[in-house]
């Protein structure tokens, strides 16, 4: 039995159509590329260990931007006291309308909300897949965080936070 060879789910179903595989020349399986690996876990137990802690906290999130109604969101403190907007400034008023379906008021508030609004609908989203399939999710080659590329994650992220803060600084002006 392959890495990707799982007869059943949780649920007791097959699952490999719902992970879509890398493929090799020739059309052979292959477990190193692509964008997810799925692998057989060695037990129920084993998959509930890595994925439900990551879904719970990603659910959490949601769950709270969306009980959250956004009339009663405070403004910043830091803008308050100083008249100068944080770097996370709007980042909750962001998250609480896009729970709320308002996605144009929450990119007007904060559009580095909606990108982390959608990531962690994504991360709620690829736990919840492996939950349900019984399986462990892992990055392929192309999602995995190596070399330059972690680097130039972590610059588009510096540079996505200090854009967010230029465009609130200009809101508030």
């Amino acid at each position: 039995m392959t890495s990707f060879e799982k007869p059943e789910n949780l649920l007791g179903r097959p699952a490999r159509h719902l992970v879509r595989r890398s493929l090799g020349e020739g059309g052979s399986s292959r477990s190193d590329g692509g964008w997810i690996r799925f692998r057989a876990a060695a037990s129920p137990d084993a998959v509930l260990r890595v994925h439900l802690p990551c879904l719970a906290l990603s659910g959490f999130i949601l769950l709270a931007a969306f009980g959250l109604p956004l009339d009663r969101v405070q403004v910043c403190a830091t803008l308050r006291w100083t008249g100068v907007p944080c770097l996370t400034c709007g980042l909750t008023r962001g998250f609480v309308a896009m729970a709320h379906g308002q996605w144009a008021e929450a990119w007007r508030q904060c559009p580095l909300a909606v990108l982390l609004y959608t990531g962690n609908a994504l991360w709620l989203a690829w736990n919840l897949l492996a939950v349900a399939t019984g399986g462990r999710l892992a990055r392929g080659d192309a999602l995995l965080l190596t070399g330059r590329r972690r680097w130039w994650i972590l610059a588009t992220f510096v540079f996505a936070v200090a854009a967010n803060w230029m465009y609130r600084l200009a809101l508030e002006h």
